[in-house]
């Protein structure tokens, strides 16, 4: 395996990947470059290419995946950098070549495409992350697993037209937990990460990190509403620059939808969701790193640089990951803190 803290050379490439086994089946011509978004929209991450065509040559659709080839001391590794579904978009034609832009979809793309019926829902009892990796892996081509459990204290009910991404999302936002795609396109339904996946440092950070630091309108007071029963979690510590105390006023959230789990009262519930509403993005750093695989948004990063005046672990945020000559990431991370 490569050590991503030393220098290393690396070029890339995309393949065909089969439906059926989710393996690469061959090479896909004439990409002159390729791009690669990841952030924290519903999808995940999306993607788009440049490709070099004769007039006659059709585009190569279906799902591909972009691999990087990194050598190091002598030897060389295959690693997985995302996996996409290409699809056709704009030509031009131009002294006997056509020049293609495709764009590239998430592997959890059809489960945004298929829609629930009236009266649909996740029971109460059942397993959130069984339930969430069942429904994916009935629509979605990409292998899904779950890492561990939590249990719906209460039915989650969908709405008509809901998508099943949607449903899945929202049966993961009662736990907090979340759906990790990973550089073969392959879907964990995991609990938020503990432990960072890769040191930041003078070593493979480009000089040149621009900070932005910012609270703002976070709520004090989380009111969960079920049936007659209110229960209210107030943060009303002074040292909090959030509280009522030191804000002068109660900035309100009223739930009246609780999604409960793990046996939790409702003030128990409140008193979670008030944390998770405090959990604030304080400080955002951007910079341009090498590359360096199985580091996606929502994972950790120990950020040590010490010209930036930076010692921290950060969640990585958005990463914008551009293919050409070489392998370029621009990544944004935020450091997290309960105000």
């Amino acid at each position: 395996m490569a050590d991503w803290s030393r220098a290393y050379s690396a070029w890339w490439r995309v393949r065909r990947v089969d439906p059926e086994t989710w393996e690469c089946v061959g090479d896909v011509g004439g990409v002159v470059s390729a791009t690669v978004t990841r952030g924290s929209d519903e999808l995940g991450e999306c993607g788009s290419f440049e490709l070099s065509l004769s007039p006659d040559e059709s585009l190569p659709t279906g799902w591909v995946r972009i691999e990087a080839v990194v050598e190091q001391d002598g030897e060389s590794e295959v690693v997985d950098v995302a996996t996409l579904l290409m699809v056709e978009g704009d030509s031009t034609y131009e002294r006997g070549v056509r020049r293609v832009t495709a764009a590239g979809l998430s592997s959890l793309w059809p489960a945004s495409t298929r829609a629930f019926r009236g009266g649909s829902y996740a029971p109460r009892g059942a397993d959130g992350a069984a339930w969430v990796a069942e429904l994916l892996a009935g629509c979605i081509d990409a292998p899904v697993a779950a890492d561990g459990g939590f249990t719906l204290t209460d039915f989650i009910v969908f709405k008509s037209g809901q998508s099943y991404l949607e449903a899945c999302r929202q049966v993961l936002a009662a736990a907090g937990w979340r759906l990790r795609v990973d550089g073969r396109g392959e879907v964990l339904v995991c609990p938020p990460p503990t432990e960072p996946a890769l040191d930041v440092t003078p070593s493979n950070v480009v000089d040149g990190i621009a900070l932005a630091a910012s609270v703002d309108n976070v709520p004090n007071t989380y009111i969960a509403v079920e049936g007659t029963q209110v229960e209210v979690a107030v943060n009303d510590d002074p040292a909090s620059p959030t509280s009522t105390v030191s804000m002068g006023y109660p900035v309100e959230v009223v739930d009246a939808s609780p999604k409960r789990v793990d046996g939790e009262s409702l003030a128990d519930y409140a008193q979670r969701k008030l944390t998770e509403e405090r959990m604030q993005a304080v400080r955002t750093y951007t910079w341009t790193r090498d590359f360096a695989p199985d580091v996606v948004p929502g994972d950790l990063v120990r950020a040590v640089v010490p010209s930036a005046a930076l010692d921290a672990v950060l969640r990585v945020e958005s990463q914008t990951l551009t293919c050409a000559q070489g392998l370029t990431l621009q990544e944004s991370a935020a450091q997290m803190e309960v105000v």
